[in-house]
């Protein structure tokens, strides 16, 4: 059916389907959750700004009755003056996946347990599950895109907790793939997790606060990418001051050259085509050659910047909520020092490997979890290390090298959190990053 756009202006229609199973081993028996969700976002620009309205149904007819109501000016004017900037795509992109039967879901959940028992019976409290997310979209534009997309993807998740002279310590194993056979082969992977969490927890010592030289790990450089310069960049975020040190291409590390990048073709939980305006996700350098470079836009930065395009970042959780700037996969990409020669360069320092929370924008907060202290390049003993914190452009300041080799992290059902919408799908990572002579715990 095709929507009745004569009357409706300058509109969009976004119709939406996500469906989440959960499995789970209980007593030996599989439990199994399944929720879903359907609905379509509706918008109109009018006299400069989107007006939203969201409808639980995807019943066309339903959605076509609404579309017809004229509100307000047209936004005609206002669609002549932004030029080229609305794209035209018709395309389809459907992710064809095998589904897996019950008896195959048991046999990986029971293959998790059992790689990891003899950790399991020490830990506090554990919890494995099987996941299972189908999201269907398909949007139409008055400006005549079309655009169809579903994916579905398949993870594990192990969350374990070990309680370690009245010191309790969390992580979680996440694993996001597009072929539920490829599960099997992040077993080894879990357990290398799980028993590094347990013997860290063992002989972890606090950390006293002062300077160190600080070694990131890709998963750890990648949450830091994404939180203190990938948010940096979120258009609608920024005000004045931000927006002009993008303007003036400000130069965030005279040492070395960096390049931040957001890209839809990287990653499995991060992949997009297309935004959930209907333009093409374009691979954006946030950072090129250390100066902040581009923001992550969506139509209406881009319009407001008078940008030639957005940059394909308009993103929203769900049907019931309006797209903004979000990320998809955002790493730095790789540089030239192998990881045992950065290693080497510490003479004092710590290597952290997880951690428990990182946030970000213009200024940043790392606490970190598993982390070891180093001394003259060699790992020493694993520490309880004390808070990060400061501004983030001076972080990326003090970078000294960047590995020559990068780590991309998928994760199910978790994700990016922004302005009320949760749990978005990205991806991250990057490579080992090594800062110099950072303050810890000040």
């Amino acid at each position: 059916m095709e929507f009745d756009f004569n009357l409706s202006g300058v509109s969009d229609i976004r119709i939406e389907t996500d469906v989440i199973k959960e499995y789970e081993l209980i007593d030996g028996k599989m439990q199994k959750k399944e929720k879903e969700k359907k609905g379509a976002m509706l918008r109109r620009y009018v006299d400069g700004k989107w007006i939203c309205e969201s409808i639980d149904s995807d019943d066309y007819e339903i959605i076509n009755s609404i579309l017809k109501q004229k509100v307000g000016s047209n936004g005609q004017e206002e669609f002549r003056q932004s030029g080229n900037i609305y794209e035209t795509n018709n395309d389809i992109i459907i992710k064809i996946a095998e589904k897996p039967s019950d008896r195959d879901i048991q046999e990986i959940l029971r293959s998790f347990f059992e790689v990891n028992e003899s950790y399991i019976s020490k830990s506090s409290n554990y919890d494995i599950r099987f996941i299972e997310q189908i999201v269907e979209k398909e949007y139409h534009s008055s400006w005549k895109s079309k655009v169809i997309q579903k994916t579905i993807h398949f993870g594990i998740i192990i969350d374990i907790e070990f309680k370690i002279r009245d010191n309790t310590f969390f992580d979680e194993f996440n694993v996001c793939v597009e072929n539920y056979k490829l599960l099997k082969k992040e077993l080894d992977n879990s357990y290398r997790f799980i028993k590094q969490l347990y013997q860290y927890s063992l002989e972890a010592d606090e950390l006293s606060s002062g300077e160190y030289d600080i070694l990131l790990h890709p998963r750890v450089s990648g949450i830091f990418t994404h939180e203190c310069i990938g948010h940096l960049a979120e258009a609608d975020m920024n005000e004045e001051y931000i927006r002009k040190l993008f303007k003036e291409n400000y130069m965030i590390n005279t040492r070395l050259s960096i390049n931040v990048v957001d890209s839809g073709k990287v990653g499995v939980s991060g992949r997009l085509a297309y935004d959930d305006e209907g333009i093409l996700k374009k691979d954006t350098y946030i950072v090129k050659d250390s100066r902040l470079n581009q923001e992550l836009t969506t139509l209406s930065e881009a319009i407001d910047m008078k940008c030639m395009c957005s940059t394909g970042n308009a993103r929203a959780v769900d049907y019931s909520h309006e797209p903004i700037p979000r990320m998809t996969t955002t790493y730095i990409e790789s540089g030239n020092c192998k990881k045992e020669d950065m290693f080497r360069q510490i003479k004092n320092g710590i290597y952290i490997k997880t951690v428990k929370q990182c946030s970000g924008h213009f200024y940043y907060s790392i606490i970190p979890n598993v982390a070891y202290e180093i001394k003259d390049g060699k790992i020493l003993r694993p520490v309880i290390a004390p808070k990060i914190s400061g501004r983030s452009i001076k972080l990326f300041s003090n970078i000294v090298a960047l590995s020559n080799e990068i780590e991309i992290y998928d994760f199910i059902k978790i994700g990016c959190g922004k302005k009320n919408q949760n749990n978005l799908p990205v991806s991250f990572g990057g490579p080992y990053v090594l800062i110099k002579e950072m303050p810890l715990g000040y």
